[in-house]
């Protein structure tokens, strides 16, 4: 809760400031949240008593900054910080295929991270684009629920310092006097293994995020 809270403010300081100075015409700074879905690629971690994982829906919040670049070209940059979640049930039978016990725990994976993306307006306030994402792992938690078994521990919890890869994004703009409404879907496909520790077969993480953004243009 403390890192969402300091990137918060954050980013209401760095947007109170840099809309008060004299930004450029071309030039637009935007909050931007919304909720990520993550998909997680791989095999999802399994063995004789592990089930597989199940996604959980988190979320996304910063800041983006929109240089435009020519009539319809304009570069997409963001800091954001991404709460990814995913579940894992273990589950203990007995040799009659009676269920003896069960966990289920709920991961909370925090990253900073920043994206560059070139994008092409395609009709009047439509825009998509592809560029790269880097991402840099904050923490890890844990939400664990269990009746009648105990997990001492799990690899689950050590993380890649760093996750890298395709940043895809699709979006719509609405101008209303000085401010710019925006939508973006985007999708954050990773190409680094985030459980390299494990013995388990990569895990690459694809999150899907609905990006609201909010934008004061100072200038007409």
């Amino acid at each position: 809760m403390k890192y969402c809270l300091t990137t918060i403010v954050i980013c209401l300081i760095g947007c109170s400031t840099l809309t008060g100075q004299n930004l450029s015409k071309k030039t637009a700074l935007f909050l931007v949240a919304g909720p990520t879905y993550l998909d997680i690629r791989g095999a999802k971690y399994s063995s004789f008593f592990v089930q597989k994982g199940k996604e959980k829906l988190g979320y996304t919040l910063g800041l983006g900054l929109v240089h435009h670049l020519g009539k319809r070209v304009f570069l997409n940059s963001r800091l954001l910080l991404e709460r990814k979640r995913f579940g894992v049930d273990y589950v203990h039978y007995s040799n009659t295929n009676m269920l003896i016990g069960w966990s289920k725990q709920d991961f909370s994976k925090y990253y900073m991270t920043i994206c560059i993306i070139p994008q092409f307006v395609i009709r009047k306030n439509f825009n998509a684009g592809v560029g790269f994402y880097i991402s840099k792992f904050v923490k890890s938690t844990v939400d664990v629920q269990t009746y009648n078994l105990v997990v001492f521990g799990s690899h689950l919890s050590e993380s890649s310092q760093y996750d890298n890869g395709f940043s895809f994004t699709a979006g719509y703009t609405v101008p209303f006097k000085h401010l710019l409404f925006t939508v973006q879907l985007t999708d954050n496909y990773g190409l680094q293994n985030v459980f390299p520790s494990t013995a388990a077969d990569p895990w690459y993480f694809n999150s899907y995020s609905i990006l609201l953004g909010l934008s004061y243009k100072k200038n007409k």
